[in-house]
């Protein structure tokens, strides 16, 4: 009996060594890194551009003429960063610069000289030494940017243009 007894309970015990199983399956992993800081608006051609800032219309330019680009017209700079994200801009000479005086072109060649300042009073020049600084709150925020032609010789009458460069650095 007690052979029996071995025998039935060695049939009982699997045959062999056991069979470790496994099995496997993917997992995704996904991080979308945005931008820290955004500045500026599209234009139609999808370039981004801060809009113009108009100095008006004028006879000559005997006398100072001033303007700003603030939040309730043309020409100041959105920046918007994310909260925490501490920025800078600076502006360029422009595209008729003489130096480190910006001008506006016009008619047959004309030029104006004018100034951008960071401030109302005139005191503090806007450019790519001395840029304005700031902290991101997540929300837009607009620099106003002062600009000053200061009395000088009046030249053919027309339309005055310059580009200014924006740069935002974080």
């Amino acid at each position: 009996m007690r052979n029996l007894l071995i025998f039935l309970l060695a049939a009982l015990l699997p045959s062999g060594s056991a069979q470790a199983a496994s099995k496997s399956a993917t997992v995704g992993i996904k991080l979308t890194v945005d931008q820290a800081c955004e500045a500026g608006g599209k234009t139609g051609g999808g370039a981004v551009s801060f809009g113009r800032l108009d100095m008006g219309t004028v006879p000559s330019l005997r006398n100072q003429i001033e303007a700003a680009g603030t939040l309730s017209n043309a020409g100041a700079i959105r920046v918007k960063c994310a909260s925490g994200i501490a920025y800078k801009v600076f502006l360029g000479k422009g595209l008729n610069d003489a130096g480190t005086q910006r001008r506006m072109i016009g008619p047959q060649g004309g030029l104006i000289e004018y100034g951008l300042y960071q401030d109302g009073g005139h005191s503090r020049p806007w450019d790519m030494t001395n840029g304005v600084s700031g902290q991101g709150t997540g929300a837009d925020n607009l620099l106003p940017v002062y600009s000053v032609i200061k009395p000088q010789p009046t030249p053919m009458a027309g339309v005055y243009r310059d580009t200014v460069q924006v740069v935002v650095e974080w």
